[in-house]
Order: structure tokens, then C-alpha cells, then sequence
């Protein structure tokens, strides 16, 4: 909705790929009753929704359009639950290469997936093979 703000905290975003993940977003909850959309995914500014490859954005539009001006006209919550906390942050107990890896993802990876209307969150890393496994998010997810 045009001038008003998603998610609070400038950097939050949050990723709904299925219905089941909607209990704490009215809005998600409800985007996902319009039969296409397959996923909503939430940044400080801006919300993005994937539809279905078989849909259509002119038939799926207006009903998306409607239910985002319904649902911010009424003033109703867009989380009704806190945020899950990101796992990318950069904790005292974290190793000095998992640190590396998310300060990395932090400052050089996440702004262009940002950019790209989505997010991109840091999961594990495997010390003996040097794996890392990242969370896509968003339109960047799939």
C-alpha cells in the first residue's frame, strides 16, 4: 500500500511459502485465500508475492490489490506475533569463519538480494566440508 511501512524495523523481512506459516499475518493469511498466489514474502518497505506459473498477474492483480487496500483501510495489524529472529545476526558464540560467512551475506549479499524483492538468510555451516547453506527468500526463492 502506497507510503505505508511493511515491516518496522528497516532490515526485517519475513517469508511465507505456504498458508500453515501465516498465523502470525492477517495479510499473509488472507493473500494466500486468492487462489495463485503460492508465496508472500514481507521487507521494511515493500511486500512481494509469487503467484503459480499457470496464473495470470491480470487476473490475480486486482484481487491482490484489493485485499492489501482492504486490509491496511481497516488498520488492521500486519503481524499479530513477533518476528522470528534472524539467524544471519553475528553472535559473540558464533566461530570466527561463521562470522566471516555472515558478515559477508550482512554486507555484500543480502542489498543485491534486497534489491531483488528478497532476502537471503544464513542456516549452517559445515566446518569439516566448508558447506554453508543459505535460506532464499522471497522472489529469490525456489
Amino acid at each position: 500500500y502506497p507510503g505505508k511501512t511493511v515491516l518496522e524495523k528497516s532490515g526485517d523481512t519475513l517469508d511465507f511459502s505456504s498458508v500453515k506459516f501465516t498465523h502470525i499475518s492477517p495479510l499473509a493469511r488472507t493473500l494466500f485465500l486468492i487462489e495463485g498466489v503460492n508465496r508472500v514474502f514481507y521487507a521494511h518497505d515493500y511486500l512481494s508475492i509469487t503467484k503459480q506459473d499457470e496464473e495470470d498477474w491480470d487476473t490475480l492483480s486486482p484481487e491482490i490489490y484489493g485485499a492489501i487496500t482492504d486490509h491496511y483501510t481497516k488498520g488492521l495489524p500486519i503481524l499479530t506475533d513477533v518476528i522470528p529472529e534472524d539467524e544471519t545476526v553475528i553472535l559473540d558464540t558464533d566461530s570466527e569463519d561463521v562470522a566471516m560467512i555472515k558478515e559477508i551475506i550482512i554486507t555484500r549479499i543480502r542489498p543485491f538480494v534486497q534489491n531483488d524483492g528478497g532476502d537471503v538468510s544464513f542456516k549452517e555451516f559445515d566446518q569439516e566440508t566448508g558447506k554453508v547453506v543459505l535460506l532464499m527468500k522471497g522472489s529469490c526463492a525456489g
